[in-house]
């Protein structure tokens, strides 16, 4: 594996990937916005080539595979990490300042949480787990989580109380 970030996939294998998400995706958990970049071309085989089975999905929420070659003649083993996953949160409602702790998945490379439009505070307590604070101004709206890879929000919104 070549990096954190590295996707070591043809583009055909991107195609059904996406395919697959955009017909399993659970409406308002989800979102994958087109336009795709394509993030790695394949030069030779010495990046991984020639997938030699389907994806699988981990408890983590990410994809994994593997392929025929690789360096030095060996397969390479590939993680494709996807958007943020909200399953649940807990305190759907309360003032401004609340503390909000939202359950799911890839949530390590969270790079912004929004409440509505606007920015708010957070920490990620794990790939599973993440708290956030309800920033001043706040209005009842869904909690926006963003990776490198997409966005994913609660399909409730907060209830923000006085």
């Amino acid at each position: 594996m070549q990096g954190k970030h590295s996707l070591f996939r043809p583009r055909w294998l991107l195609s059904l990937l996406v395919l697959s998400l955009l017909a399993g995706a659970q409406a308002g958990q989800t979102q994958i916005a087109p336009p795709l970049t394509n993030v790695f071309s394949f030069t030779d085989s010495s990046d991984g080539a020639i997938p030699s089975a389907s994806l699988i999905q981990g408890k983590d929420g990410n994809f994994y595979g593997t392929t025929q070659l690789g360096a030095n003649g060996y397969g390479t083993v590939f993680r494709l990490t996807m958007p943020p996953i909200v399953h649940s949160f807990f305190q759907a409602h309360g003032p401004v300042g609340t503390s909000v702790t939202l359950i799911g998945n890839n949530f390590t490379e969270t790079t912004h949480v929004l409440v509505g439009t606007l920015y708010a505070s957070f920490a990620i307590n794990s790939d599973t787990s993440l708290s956030v604070l309800i920033p001043s101004g706040a209005v009842t709206s869904k909690i926006t989580l963003v990776n490198p890879f997409g966005k994913g929000f609660n399909a409730t919104p907060f209830t923000v109380t006085p």
